[in-house]
């Protein structure tokens, strides 16, 4: 078994209860089996108290309290830590903000940036991130949180060599091209492989060549000069109002719903043409002018690559993985954008930080948002 780390996992150190952000707030909480388990078997009045704030769901969950896990006590603190009964946490608790996939003998373990110290990490660490190999003793302490059920290793094989090579791209010294070029280029290229690869035709797939050239790219060539509205405002329109901006944000993300609110009002009375191109305009003058956003965001993209890619070994739609990072990568834009219109300066680093967060765990890590956000990409791009 190979067992690998992105480079941001070994630095992290969790606050505690000094953390700003706390994950035992806002979040529905899943049991995995065997904690589920032990929850149900624990005996006595503790055992009932478990089972009492254990609802029956599929997969099981904790009864929140005012919006926060049952066992996040006044100290702020875990109480099965506390207690010293960390066997009842549940393990996306235990390994939280890490997340550890398996893709038959090969482990990675990356970092989620809905926690406030990891997005930090990624600020303060901009550029190309590698995995480092886990020596067989420190494997040994990984439990993988997602097991890709699929025992196609050649095609994981050409999914890690090709993520490889996109990253080598992306970070091309020699011909490193803006942002929006990438991502039409990117998407012509994924394109192109994805058709033959629906049909089972494997090397048609793997002959596909990559290129800038639009003539190459064909009939997946974006129209126009490349834009930093990749998505269309319209489109993201869609999603923001009918689903980013879903029943009580207000409430149960405050912070989401400033930026929704700052959306309405810059875009509400723009026609569909000079939405997009003010967006790019303004993104344009941003980067150019501070071009530590520029860095930003391809740092953020090539996070995304790292981690969203393998996730086609388990339903072999690469261009589904690509096609949510443009996404993430043009949000975070759009609220850095917003931000920078109405405060009229940059952010620092810990602001940098949070918007980032913001974006994670209010629409990347909410599994219903996913789905009706990849609902509007079918309809408007595929």
């Amino acid at each position: 078994m190979e067992v690998y780390e992105l480079e941001l996992v070994k630095p992290f150190k969790c606050l505690a209860s000094d953390c700003p952000d706390t994950c035992c707030y806002g979040w529905q909480i899943a049991l995995d089996d065997e904690t589920a388990e032990r929850h149900r078997s624990e005996k006595g009045l503790y055992g009932r108290h478990l089972r009492f704030l254990l609802k029956n769901t599929d997969p099981p969950t904790l009864r929140r309290i005012f919006g926060a896990c049952p066992y996040f006590n006044s100290d702020r603190l875990c109480q099965f830590q506390q207690n010293g009964r960390e066997e009842l946490m549940p393990r996306v608790c235990r390994q939280f903000p890490r997340h550890s996939v398996k893709m038959g003998d090969i482990v990675e373990t990356t970092i989620l940036l809905s926690c406030p110290v990891s997005a930090r990490l990624l600020v303060d660490n901009p550029g190309r991130l590698s995995y480092i190999r886990l020596s067989d003793e420190e494997a040994r302490e990984v439990e993988p949180f997602w097991i890709i059920e699929n025992d196609d290793i050649p095609f994981r094989d050409f999914l890690l060599r090709e993520r490889d090579k996109l990253l080598d791209i992306l970070w091309s010294e020699e011909d490193r091209r803006p942002l929006p070029e990438v991502f039409a280029a990117f998407y012509a290229y994924v394109h192109r492989q994805h058709d033959p690869l629906m049909q089972d035709d494997r090397e048609g797939m793997e002959q596909v060549e990559f290129s800038w050239d639009k003539r190459v790219q064909g009939k997946y060539a974006v129209d126009g000069v490349p834009s930093y509205a990749f998505y269309k405002i319209k489109t993201l329109d869609r999603m923001i109002l009918n689903h980013i901006d879903y029943g009580y944000i207000q409430i149960r993300e405050p912070r989401l719903y400033y930026f929704v609110k700052r959306y309405m009002k810059l875009f509400s009375g723009m026609t569909v043409d000079g939405a997009d191109k003010y967006f790019d305009d303004e993104m344009k003058k941003l980067v150019l002018t501070h071009p530590e956003y520029e860095l930003r965001y391809r740092s953020y993209f090539s996070y995304l690559i790292m981690q969203l890619y393998p996730g086609a070994f388990e339903n072999y739609f690469m261009l589904r993985q690509m096609l949510f990072a443009f996404l993430y990568v043009e949000l975070l834009q759009l609220f850095d954008l917003l931000e920078y219109l109405e405060k009229g300066k940059t952010a620092d680093p810990e602001r940098m930080a949070e918007i980032i967060m913001i974006l994670e765990k209010g629409v990347r890590h909410n599994p219903t948002q996913t789905d009706n956000l990849l609902q509007v990409i079918r309809e408007e791009l595929l």
